[in-house]
């Protein structure tokens, strides 16, 4: 276990108390906060809200500078939320900060949030202004953060009969074309949280030794097969995730169960509850004269996914998402072209 947490109950967005030792005291999310992100665990479980997302992530990170990637990233969310609210729950009021606001970004059902898309889980800045340096800063409302990597990339396993294992999660960025003669497999499955860490169950299994692109060597077609498997049994669209593993001697099964021996940070967004972010000691750089550091960041995600405030976004689909920028000209072009329809009154 990460060690700067105690043990942690489990829990599926309930009120239970959780507790991590970065001078936090024991806290309780309010039921907003709960509701939130249990809004947000219901959006991803419907890919068509969690596929987009995955693929811009990928899309936006690779051909825009950081911090534009992740403001665009949070207005993406933003939007694709507050179209899931209006479509499951039109009662639910949801509006966006004003251009400008330092202190949240949206505000859904009247609980003001704010926003923040990190790829490592590096450090984050309450505002950004290198002028104003505070030595600590407690929060009015929560964070959410989005997290776009899983941190270990590399994960180790062991299986129910004692062989042990490294797999790496798909994603799209850290792919590379395989050698000549070289062997991996892709193992497909669902992510399971219990009492005594994660487990991943194996419901797809595919050797490759090739060195075609991965769309071609297994289509988006048989994946989305198995992703229809393992909504059929019950699961959840975002449960479902693809598994790398280089030069193992173990060939696994179709139902095996693998124990991760890691303590890892899955990529999907958290809840930092206002509570958490109580008398939180900042840093400055150039940039930024409120920054919370890398290591309170992660402990706080850790919390925050051992507790159940925690939405998991797997990256799987980044391997088929077009390796493009986003056509931003286009959009307006079709708003334009929009006012000139054949079939309009004028």
């Amino acid at each position: 276990m990460h060690e700067a947490l105690v043990a942690v109950p489990m829990r599926t967005y309930s009120l239970e108390l959780y507790v991590c030792r970065c001078k936090t005291p024991l806290v309780v999310p309010n039921p907003e906060e709960v509701r939130l992100i249990d809004r947000i665990q219901k959006m991803l479980e419907r890919f068509d809200y969690l596929l987009p997302l995955v693929a811009a992530d990928f899309q936006y990170r690779q051909h825009y500078y950081r911090l534009n990637a992740a403001a665009l990233l949070e207005d993406l969310f933003f939007d694709a939320f507050g179209t899931h609210l209006r479509q499951t729950e039109p009662k639910v009021s949801a509006s966006r900060a004003i251009a400008g606001a330092k202190s949240w970004d949206y505000e859904i059902d009247g609980l003001r949030t704010s926003h923040k898309m990190s790829k490592k889980g590096n450090e984050i800045s309450v505002h950004w202004d290198a002028t104003a340096k505070r030595d600590s800063w407690s929060a009015d409302h929560p964070i959410v953060v989005g997290l776009s990597e899983n941190i270990p990339h590399t994960l180790h396993f062991v299986s129910q009969n004692g062989e042990k294992s490294r797999g790496i999660p798909l994603r799209r960025d850290q792919w590379s074309k395989l050698e000549e003669g070289k062997v991996i497999q892709i193992v497909g499955g669902s992510w399971t949280r219990l009492e005594s860490g994660l487990q991943f169950s194996v419901s797809f299994v595919k050797q490759l030794s090739n060195v075609q692109p991965f769309e071609h060597s297994i289509p988006f077609s048989e994946v989305w097969n198995e992703v229809g498997r393992h909504l059929d049994a019950g699961g959840r669209c975002n449960d479902f995730d693809l598994l790398k593993f280089n030069n193992s001697k173990h060939v696994f099964d179709v139902g095996e169960i693998l124990n991760c021996l890691d303590e890892p940070l899955l990529s999907g967004f958290h809840l930092f509850p206002t509570a958490l972010l109580q008398n939180v000691p900042l840093s400055s750089n150039n940039r930024s004269g409120s920054l919370i550091s890398k290591q309170r960041v992660r402990e706080c995600m850790h919390v925050c996914q051992r507790s159940g405030l925690f939405a998991p976004m797997p990256l799987w689909f980044s391997m088929y998402a077009e390796d493009r920028p986003p056509n931003l000209y286009s959009t307006q072009r079709k708003e334009l072209d929009e006012l000139f329809g054949a079939r309009l009154s004028w």
